[in-house]
């Protein structure tokens, strides 16, 4: 099984409106700044469905594929679990218990 670590970023402070909430990454919270604030949970552990994977692109952004090498959007479930997203279909993820 693959797993993925990702964080829980809430954003408190932005430079605009609509930066501020709640949603899902590959990196923790890069810290506060003059014009942004906000925290991550500490990361935690999510199971990847086969095939899934995280690579870096030729740009340098760490992003993650589905099996068909589609890049996938992470976006908050209604549940509040992270959601895979790509072209093709969407997958919810379940947190690895450790």
């Amino acid at each position: 099984m693959n797993t993925i670590t990702l964080y829980k970023v809430t954003c408190t402070k932005a430079y605009q409106m609509t930066e501020q909430g709640t949603g899902y990454s590959l990196h923790p919270w890069s810290g506060n700044t003059e014009h942004y604030e906000g925290h991550d949970d500490g990361g935690r552990l999510y199971a990847l469905p086969e095939g899934y994977y995280e690579s870096r692109t030729a740009g340098g952004v760490d992003r993650l594929f589905d099996e068909k090498a589609r890049s996938c959007s992470i976006v908050t479930h209604s549940s509040g679990l992270p959601q895979l997203v790509s072209t093709a279909r969407s997958v919810v993820l379940r947190e690895v218990q450790v």
